[in-house]
């Protein structure tokens, strides 16, 4: 203990002896060890709030992957015709199963619209993805009419009620979120019901 009533951490050696009397002493010093001792302190203090914290990103992490593994689940279960379009030249990152079923036996991963569907790029699609991009605006399509390309080279026509909505990351802009719903067989059968004689049209 110091004069000024402060306590500091204080390493002692000292060896004992034996005076002619038969009496023991110490001999000995000691080094203030004050300071090195705050540091190992403070460093211990460091890294359990360290160790802490990264127990806390660990656990974040987890959620998030929890959380992530359960949308893909739920997005490749899912009965509408779902994709993820990255990037300014919208690459497909991600196609559920029942999107792909639309364009069966053509490879869309990883290749951008335009040229995984070179047929929509004149049909105003790649113009629709731009503004939604560019403006950040979610666009709702409601039985857009496309002339889509088969595997086989021939063409079919089909119909889509469909969501364009852009997602956003840390560095800003990250791509469009696709959800359509084929309703080619609605419109085809609501358009044979126009057709019959005496039948009004369908609103």
């Amino acid at each position: 203990r110091r004069p000024d009533g402060q306590y500091r951490w204080v390493l002692m050696r000292a060896t004992p002896r034996q005076s002619a009397s038969g009496d023991t002493f110490w001999v000995g010093g000691g080094t203030d060890i004050h300071d090195q001792k705050q540091l190992v302190q403070e460093l211990q203090e460091t890294n359990e709030r360290q160790a802490e914290l990264a127990g806390q990103q660990y656990a974040a992490f987890q959620q998030m992957r929890s959380q992530r593994q359960a949308f893909y689940n739920m997005f490749m279960e899912a009965p509408a015709q779902i994709c993820v379009l990255s990037g300014p030249d919208y690459r497909y990152t991600f196609v559920n199963p029942s999107y792909q079923q639309i364009f069966a036996g053509r490879q869309l991963l990883d290749l951008p619209v335009a040229e995984a569907l070179p047929e929509l790029v004149n049909q105003g699609i790649i113009d629709l993805l731009d503004k939604v991009y560019q403006t950040g605006q979610t666009y709702y399509g409601t039985e857009l009419h496309l002339h889509l390309a088969t595997a086989e080279g021939e063409q079919r026509d089909a119909y889509f009620n469909f969501t364009y909505q852009r997602f956003d990351e840390a560095e800003g802009r990250a791509g469009i979120l696709v959800f359509a719903y084929d309703v080619t067989g609605l419109v085809q059968a609501r358009k044979a019901l126009e057709a019959l004689p005496g039948a009004a049209p369908a609103r």
